[in-house]
């Protein structure tokens, strides 16, 4: 709803320079009226005011710099914060009570309002604008202040706040002078107009028409409204529309704004004293009650009345205790008021958190309260405030916080630190009634692949599937709990291994099931590992670890098994410990050696290439065999640099061959597949490529079938390398499960037939036939086809009848180091030419 005429918003233009020097009247209220507070965008703090300091008890110098975590009591969760910074960077402003810590350990609450300042439109500082509210001290010293000092009250609003006064229609029927000042209009100019008059045209029609909903149905509106001034400058006022009802209908409005742009309170909020104190009371959120210096009641505000359940009419007069009856929540027995207490102390009182307060209706309501005596200007006790408010929803939270606290969101789930404490509480129980309990270990066995393939809606599908067929076999005979990402454990006391062992293979049976999404079905297996108290461990600690070792070792072993906890596991798990941390330093110590084996062509017997193999020569254990030190590489990911120096040490070679022997030969690397997902793979070989010189297409990279698991990803990736002229095959060909479909796909030009289809060479043996079909498949799809593993001219003749051109194998040659690879190959030239 548009509030302006045009001729209105002629009478708006104006200069915008004059509203820079009201900045330091903005600091100055700032500083004077609030706990203040500026941080740059990311959060670090660039100014604090001395109320700020005084409240915290840390000094500016401790504080700027810093980020507001220095203050934080630990007291919200992070979704608190997380949505407070949602809000913040969006641009908007957000208020809420935060809980604070002071330098010194106490706690304190702080009503807040951020402002964020935007630049672009981009938050570039945040301006915290903060109210204690520890003691809800505004309330208690306006109560304190009895009717005599409402004058210093009603002087105090004329100099801080801008009041205005419309009739039912919105006409302006008076303004004071602070209103005159910030808009730069006179009286004469606004009253008989209405608040068009300063409209800024910030805010939508919505907006207007929320407000007037909402006043013109007797409510009290509150908002922040940016506003224009006669000359064309913008202010913003937080602003409360108090109507004044008559029969049922409001015929006027008052109107109280606080300048939020300056931060000064420059004019009154009511003219009414009375009205002003009903206001405020009714206003607060908390229920209050007033006595006088005998406990005798004197004012309950609404909230006060909602609790109790009495109106202020009924209980005015009576004493305290009849209407407000406090009892232990734990024992029901009836404690003390705060209100004679606090008569009787002459200072702040609260009550113990578990008090309940029986209402008139009998109901048992927790409550939080506490009891300030109000004393005169003689420095005498005159009665008493009693702020409190119902806890009840509070509890609830406290509750609900508790259960998530022990409880896996997801599947619903104890997680892992109630499974720890149920593991406690079961191993005492086991230790004094010398009964036996089994720790179960089970992890779901490809859950990254089903994960990144399918999306984490079917992988959160997946985990509440697993959660609840665990608790459906598992029953009330033991505690199913999951303790992070596909990690579950099982609890089960009083039981034998025989019995253990049924149980898992129970679970091990029924987990082969199809898990359906739409178009999608997956196989779901999960790996086992059990330890059984006292014979695997007496403490927790001990019981969990070999249960999560024996999970490791039923993993390796093969998916979907369970496996018990052997003494022997620890010695193979510490060796492989001394192998990944002597295979950390084996690079940088020059441990790693490369070793060559040529590959020949079966009819002409010259050699074609050379695959690079990695070996490690160890200080003290002599060469390590790269089938037990690849596979802890791959797993702890050492394997990507290691595979990088494998490349950078062969195209070394390739060139001082070159220099050598004036030509060079194709050069095969493995690529592991840690290493082919590696997001610097391609990066990282043209890097190699331009520091040695060496062309792309004398590079041939090994890749093995496995790479179907993710084989649209592997597209691309292949695709790339293709590009850039590099030479693709694929290794031990016919040991994985390729798809045909995908393979047709992929840009290799080689296929190398695994060693394991070479050792038979009778035609009607499985292997042969396996082997001849291999060879087919690589000649339909126009592939080179290289045999690995040949020993022997009976496999040499067969292969060369099968169609297979080109070989590699100890019948040839062992792989070489690189001196004697050199004098192998100058020999193998004199005697093939």
């Amino acid at each position: 709803m548009n509030m302006f005429s045009d001729q209105d918003n002629q009478n708006l233009a104006g200069e915008l320079e004059r509203s820079l020097f009201e900045l330091d009247d903005i600091m100055y209220a700032l500083d004077e009226s609030s706990i203040v507070a500026k941080t740059d965008a990311k959060g670090v703090i660039t100014y604090v005011n001395d109320k700020f300091c005084a409240i915290s008890k840390y000094s500016k110098e401790e504080l700027i710099g810093k980020t507001h975590r220095i203050i934080n009591s630990g007291y919200h969760p992070k979704e608190f914060f997380r949505d407070m910074w949602s809000t913040l960077t969006q641009g908007r402003i957000w208020r809420g009570e935060v809980k604070n810590k002071t330098k010194d350990g106490q706690y304190y609450w702080v009503e807040t309002t951020i402002v964020p300042s935007l630049r672009n439109g981009q938050p570039f500082q945040y301006i915290a604008i903060r109210s204690d509210i520890t003691e809800r001290k505004l309330v208690e010293e306006e109560l304190k202040h009895t009717l005599k000092e409402l004058s210093d009250v009603q002087y105090a609003l004329d100099e801080s706040t801008i009041v205005a006064k419309t009739d039912a229609r919105g006409v302006i029927t008076y303004v004071n002078d602070r209103f005159c000042e910030i808009s730069k209009y006179s009286r004469e100019e606004l009253i008989g107009k209405t608040h068009r008059v300063i409209n800024s045209g910030h805010h939508p029609k919505p907006f207007f028409h929320e407000m007037w909903q909402t006043i013109t149905s007797g409510n009290i509106w509150r908002g922040d409204v940016k506003n224009k001034t006669k000359d064309g400058h913008y202010y913003w006022v937080t602003t409360t529309i108090v109507p004044f009802v008559k029969d049922g209908v409001p015929i006027q409005y008052i109107a109280i704004r606080t300048d939020i742009t300056d931060q000064k309170h420059k004019e009154e909020l009511y003219r009414d004293r009375e009205q002003l104190l009903s206001t405020t009371l009714n206003s607060i959120g908390d229920g209050i009650i007033t006595t006088d210096q005998y406990g005798k009641v004197t004012f309950l505000n609404p909230i006060a009345e909602s609790i109790t359940g009495w109106t202020f009419e009924d209980a005015e007069g009576l004493d305290i205790s009849e209407l407000f009856v406090l009892i232990n929540e734990d024992t029901g027995v009836e404690i003390e008021n705060p209100v004679y207490n606090a008569l009787r102390q002459g200072k702040i009182v609260g009550i113990d958190m578990n008090t309940l307060l029986i209402n008139k209706k009998g109901i048992e309501i927790p409550i939080d309260d506490s009891a300030a005596p109000i004393i005169d200007q003689n420095g005498q006790v005159i009665g008493v405030v009693l702020v409190f408010r119902d806890m009840i929803e509070r509890k609830r939270y406290e509750e609900k916080l508790k259960y998530n606290a022990l409880h896996d969101m997801l599947t619903g789930l104890p997680n892992r630190r109630l499974f720890r404490d149920r593991l406690t509480k079961a191993l005492i129980n086991a230790n004094r009634n010398h009964e036996n309990l089994a720790v179960m270990f089970l992890d779901l066995d490809r859950f990254k692949f089903v994960n990144d393939t399918l999306g984490h809606d079917v992988g959160d599908l997946l985990l509440k599937n697993t959660a609840d067929l665990l608790s459906s076999i598992v029953g009330s005979s033991g505690t199913v709990s999951r303790i992070g990402g596909d990690e579950f454990t099982i609890i089960l006391e009083k039981v034998t291994k025989d019995e253990v062992a049924v149980n898992a293979q129970k679970i091990v049976d029924v987990f082969s099931y199809s898990l359906l999404n739409n178009a999608y079905e997956v196989i779901i297996t999960l790996s086992i590992g059990i330890s059984i108290y006292p014979s695997d461990g007496a403490d927790l600690e001990t019981l969990i670890k070999n249960a999560d070792t024996a999970m490791y070792f039923a993993k390796e072993k093969r998916l979907n098994t369970f496996q018990f906890f052997t003494p022997d596991m620890n010695e193979i798990l510490n060796h492989k410990r001394i192998i990944e941390n002597a295979l950390r330093h084996a690079i940088e110590r020059n441990e790693l050696e490369l070793y060559y084996q040529p590959k020949y062509d079966l009819n002409t017997s010259k050699i074609t290439g050379v695959e690079a193999l990695s070996r490690w020569n160890h200080p003290e254990r002599g060469t390590i065999p790269p089938a037990e030190f690849i596979p802890i590489a791959e797993e702890t990911g050492l394997i990507v640099s290691i595979g990088e120096w494998v490349i950078r040490e062969a195209c070394k070679q390739l060139k001082k061959w070159e220099s050598q022997f004036h030509f060079l030969l194709p050069l095969s690397i493995n690529l592991s597949i840690r290493q082919f997902y590696d997001k610097n793979l391609i990066l990282t070989i043209m890097r190699i490529l331009e520091e040695t010189g060496v062309k792309p297409h004398y590079l041939e990279l090994e890749i093995t079938e496995s790479i179907m698991e993710r084989a649209d990803e592997s597209l691309l990736i292949l695709f790339q390398l293709k590009e850039l002229g590099f030479i693709i095959s694929i290794d031990d060909f016919g040991t994985g499960y390729s798809s045909l479909s995908y393979l047709k796909k992929l840009p290799i030009d080689t296929m190398k037939i695994d060693r394991s289809f070479i050792s038979e060479t009778d035609e009607n043996h499985k292997d042969y036939k396996i082997l001849s079909t291999i060879i087919h498949l690589a000649q339909s799809m126009e592939m080179n086809i290289i045999a690995e593993g040949i020993e022997s001219e009976q496999q040499e003749t067969a292969l060369i009848q099968l169609g297979c051109t080109e070989g590699q194998g100890f019948f040839f040659s062992h792989p070489l180091n690189a001196e004697d690879f050199n004098e192998f190959y100058r020999t193998s030239i004199m005697n093939n030419g």
